[in-house]
């Protein structure tokens, strides 16, 4: 009943978090009551600690982190509606747990103690560690029965959450519908009324022009631009100026014997004559009786791969001239296996007999085998003491460089001088930033630059850049305020788009004539395309809004139309031609129509159940300690 780690995903990433992110659940009451720190939330009398939010923000950022890599924008985990939702999550998890807590769901404490036991973290060489259990939990302020307790709390929230999905059916008939309609074939053909065709039917006056300025002065504004310096710590750059002394690598080369040893592998060939191990003794008999004398003619010196592919019952190995290729111990049955690594290289077996019959068996190479080398080791020694390394001093180079950029606050000479980097200038920075660059394209550096920089005169705060690894901290060295480009730098301009906006307007005009015209069933002149036969599941070509089109249309009569504008394109209209049902479908994808449809009625009963809960619960939230930045 609670075999979650393996089948259900969310319930193992979550007792996994739970090593890292201490404060991942939040179904016990005493737990919050006794934490420090106002309440963000109190739900049926359960208090959410501001702790525990601000460690669930900083959780699901990092979380992002991961998922996202370079497109991890900070800038997104800051908004209020990232925090709302962080706490809307740890509400409904409240609710689910408190529920079943409730009507007296649990889980057993041999049960518990089994899915604690099989965590990966706490285990070495395979096995449970105790040792290991308690230093992880320690070093996180967690007790052994403060951490059970969540475990237990979270299993069972889910165990509830999880009768959705056991319990929902959807009826075979709605399903097959679903499928029907999903696998269903239409023939369509394409026109396109373009602006392109009744451009040289406008014309442009100098009013229209000096409208169109006035009433979109933004499209036409130089935006603000900076010229600004700033400060970069790279954790690589870091990394690379870290030297590691020879006698560190020989030391951390000794400190671990047989690290670095590689398993021995061993190639052979050989000659199977094959009987079943239930055959009886006369034809196991015959059967090494030959063996015996194929390998008296290999001792006689006839060629053994030769052998091997005329007498071998090993068809993989027998038109290779019985060999096996390398393979390691654990690979084999165990009499060959023995054989095998008994064998020195060129030397051939005696007659060795498996359940797979009697095989003759010849060494002919070795490797690995050894304690390993320092030359082999040095590069992954080298790495691993350098990662170590870098990672302290980077820490410590971020603390002075934070202390730094605030002390010395109208430079950064200061800060450059104790990175021991050089100080970098970019201009003609705008709000938007550049997108390519790193740096340049970090939402919270270029609002550290405007919003902070530029009005007080003064360095940013050092922000993290999305990687991660790197910190920047920069100041405003000169701006340009935002301005208007004259009207004749723009008249161009202006007249191609009003010409374009009234070509485009006629273009419509013609296109819901000539619709009009085949909906009273008229025979109207259409330069249609191609005929494209597509379904939902193959839209062989057709963007996703001409899908949602063309299958939306009525299809009675035949031929049908549809048609939709397309802002700067013009008029798009579609003729279906044919409406198909489906061939009978793969079993495998029926399945997963069923699969699907359940999963939705699902996700849509939980939802509504928590709505309930939610409802009848008296939640209260503190929207200015949510609104409040983290720390």
């Amino acid at each position: 009943m609670f075999d979650y780690i393996r089948n259900n995903r969310r319930i193992a990433q979550v007792i996994l978090a739970l090593l890292i992110l201490p404060f991942a659940v939040w179904g016990v009451e005493h737990y919050f009551q006794g934490g420090n720190g106002d309440a963000v939330a109190t739900v049926a009398g359960v208090r959410i600690a501001e702790r525990d939010f601000q460690q669930a923000l900083a959780d699901q950022r990092e979380a992002l982190r991961q998922q996202l890599g370079e497109r991890f924008d900070p800038a997104v985990t800051e908004s209020n509606k990232f925090r709302l939702d962080v706490l809307e999550d740890m509400i409904d998890s409240q609710l689910v747990v408190g529920t079943a807590v409730g009507s007296g769901m649990t889980v057993p404490d041999d049960r518990l103690a089994e899915i604690i036991r099989k965590i990966p973290s706490f285990q070495k060489d395979g096995q449970f560690d105790l040792k290991a259990y308690d230093t992880l939990l320690r070093q996180q302020g967690l007790t052994p029965a403060t951490y059970q307790e969540q475990v237990r709390s979270q299993i069972v929230g889910e165990q509830s959450i999880g009768l959705f999905r056991r319990l929902q059916w959807m009826p075979q008939a709605v399903v097959d519908r679903a499928a029907d309609l999903g696998e269903q074939e239409r023939d369509v053909q394409q026109a396109l009324i373009s602006p392109d065709d009744y451009i040289g039917q406008v014309s442009v006056s100098a009013d229209e022009v000096k409208q169109y300025f006035d009433k979109n002065p933004k499209d036409f504004e130089v935006p603000a631009r900076l010229k600004i310096e700033y400060v970069l710590l790279d954790a690589d750059r870091v990394a690379e100026r870290i030297a590691i002394p020879e006698a560190d690598i020989e030391a951390a080369f000794k400190a671990s014997p047989g690290r670095f040893a590689t398993a021995e592998q061993r190639r052979a060939s050989h000659i199977l004559i094959g009987v079943d191990k239930a055959a009886s003794a006369v034809s196991k008999a015959a059967a090494r009786a030959k063996a015996e004398k194929l390998l008296a003619e290999v001792k006689a010196g006839k060629d053994f791969g030769a052998l091997a592919r005329a007498n071998s019952a090993d068809p993989g190995s027998a038109q290779q001239d019985g060999d096996l290729g390398f393979f390691g111990r654990g690979t084999m049955v165990k009499p060959f296996e023995d054989a095998a690594f008994a064998l020195k290289v060129g030397e051939v077996s005696g007659v060795v007999e498996s359940d797979f019959g009697f095989h003759i068996i010849k060494l002919t190479e070795v490797k690995g085998g050894g304690a390993g080398d320092l030359t082999t080791a040095r590069p992954q020694i080298e790495a691993e003491l350098r990662k170590q390394r870098s990672g302290k001093q980077f820490a410590e180079l971020a603390e002075a460089f934070a202390d730094a950029v605030y002390e010395q606050s109208d430079s950064l000479a200061a800060a450059a001088e104790k990175l021991g980097v050089a100080v970098q200038t970019a201009d003609g920075v705008t709000r938007k930033g550049n997108e390519r660059d790193p740096v340049l394209g970090n939402a919270k550096f270029i609002k550290a630059l405007f919003d902070d920089a530029l009005p007080n005169k003064r360095n940013t705060e050092v922000v993290e850049l999305a990687s991660g690894k790197q910190l920047v901290a920069g100041r405003v060295l000169a701006s340009t305020p935002a301005s208007l480009l004259p009207l004749d730098t723009v008249k161009a301009d202006i007249e191609e788009r009003v010409r374009r906006k009234k070509a485009a307007e006629l273009a419509i005009a013609e296109g819901k004539r000539i619709m009009a015209e085949l909906a009273a069933g008229k025979d109207v002149p259409v330069k249609w395309g191609a005929n494209l036969t597509v379904s939902r599941k193959k839209p062989t070509g057709l963007p996703f809004p001409a899908m949602q089109l063309v299958f939306r249309a009525k299809t009675a009569p035949l031929p049908s139309y549809a048609a939709v504008e397309i802002p700067g394109q013009g008029y798009a209209m579609f003729r279906i031609n044919r409406v198909a049902p489906p061939n009978v479908s793969d079993p495998t994808e029926r399945r997963r129509y069923s699969e699907d449809a359940n999963r939705m009625m699902a996700e849509e009963e939980q939802r509504i159940w928590l709505a309930a809960l939610r409802a009848s619960a008296k939640v209260d939230i503190k929207q200015a300690l949510i609104d409040k930045p983290a720390p």
